[in-house]
């Protein structure tokens, strides 16, 4: 479980908590903005596309097509996730934002191969497009993505 146990697991732990713990540890936010929703940096369809070409340029063997039409509506369903609020208060603050896309994009499936790379990647953009970054060793993001 976060922020448990994994607080003192050695860094050879290869469990996804543990890592989860690490990644979270080592996390450097340099947001300034608040934590409301009118000041967070959204990812949008046309940002999924852009992903989409970059991923397409780095992976030329992945296929990032959508499944349909009902691939489409799961991509801008996971998109929207983020966005939710409760008696005018946000669900999630703002770096919980871009974890919510990720979990959204690998539970909905919306494309035929290729999500969890995009979801991966989607999460990078997110956090570059509100001023953060995300200091983590390569082999821990891809333990962390295929959890």
């Amino acid at each position: 479980m976060l922020g448990s146990e994994s607080d003192t697991a050695p860094e050879s732990d290869k469990s996804p908590e543990a890592i989860a713990s690490r990644v979270l540890k080592r996390t450097e936010v340099r947001l300034t903005n608040s934590e409301h929703s009118d000041s967070v940096n959204y990812l949008g369809e046309s940002d999924a596309d852009y992903v989409r070409k970059l991923l397409a340029t780095i992976y030329p063997g992945v296929s990032l097509m959508l499944r349909g039409v009902d691939g489409r509506n799961l991509l801008l369903s996971a998109l929207m996730q983020p966005r939710q609020s409760f008696s005018g208060e946000d669900l999630y603050p703002s770096l919980a934002k871009g974890c919510r896309v990720v979990f959204c994009l690998n539970k909905n499936h919306p494309f035929v191969d290729g999500n969890k790379r995009f979801a991966t990647f989607a999460l990078a953009y997110f956090l570059d497009l509100n001023n953060c970054a995300l200091d983590v060793i390569e082999d821990e993001l891809v333990a962390w993505a295929v959890w």
